[in-house]
Order: structure tokens, then C-alpha cells, then sequence
């Protein structure tokens, strides 16, 4: 079974973010809460092995960074305004929030790891902030 893809590069664009002094994946538009801004396929876009580059979607299971393109970015943030979804045939990267052009998108790095390769300590801010990310 065929997915339908999504543009990644139609919502988001890597670039500086003056925040966090650094590379970041922020809004090319005003997101709204609920659209996809990333899929990927299940069936190929998966491997067992993590890399730096992939991102976990299960246990043993990763996706590859390549399949993320510029969500290969993506910053960690307690109060995140992206979530995977997963469906029958792909995990969707979800907007959980509103998002407005050129704020950073982000997502919860410990919503998908198990184990951090390497652990920070976060310094968001948010009052929801778990203060060591691993």
C-alpha cells in the first residue's frame, strides 16, 4: 500500500534561530494545530539500528534521518508544538499546537526515546519542563 506523502518543505525551513543560537526548524507559514507536517512510511522508512540521525519510533525500531529531511532539525522543547502520530501505515508528524511563521517547531525528544545517546540538561523554562532530558 502506496501513503500519501507529505511536502515537509511546504510548512517548515531550517534556519538560525536568534532563541536558542543555533540551527532550529521553524514555520514557513502560520501552522494550525492538527496538520501534518511530516509522514513517514512505516514499511520503508524504518530500520532497526539508531544512528545520530534517526529518531525512535518503537523499540528497535527507528526511523532514517533521511526520511526526516529538514525534520532531521528538530529541537527538543517541554512544551513542543509537534507530535508523532502513529498510523496504520505511517507515523505523522502532527502539529499539537498553533504555530506562527518563523517560530521554531518543535517536538519532546523524551516522547520517543528511550535512551538518550546524550543526555542534557534542559533549560526551557516551561512549567512543564522535566529539567533532564535521557
Amino acid at each position: 500500500m502506496s501513503i500519501e506523502k507529505v511536502n515537509v518543505s511546504d510548512f517548515v525551513k531550517v534556519d538560525f534561530d536568534s532563541v536558542i543560537n543555533g540551527q532550529s526548524v521553524m514555520a514557513k507559514r502560520d501552522l494550525v494545530k492538527g496538520e501534518i507536517v511530516g509522514r513517514v512510511d512505516i514499511k520503508e522508512d524504518l530500520v532497526d539500528t539508531p544512528t545520530r540521525f534517526t529518531l525512535q519510533a518503537a523499540q528497535n525500531l527507528h526511523i532514517k534521518g533521511e526520511s526526516l529531511k529538514e525534520l532531521v532539525n528538530l529541537n527538543h522543547s517541554c512544551d513542543p508544538s509537534l507530535s508523532l502520530v502513529y498510523r496504520e501505515h505511517s507515523l505523522d508528524f502532527e502539529l499539537s499546537r498553533n504555530v506562527k511563521e518563523g517560530d521554531s517547531v518543535t517536538f519532546s525528544y523524551n516522547t520517543t526515546e528511550y535512551d538518550m545517546a546524550s543526555p542534557f540538561e534542559c533549560k526551557c523554562n516551561s512549567p512543564n519542563c522535566y529539567l533532564t532530558i535521557k
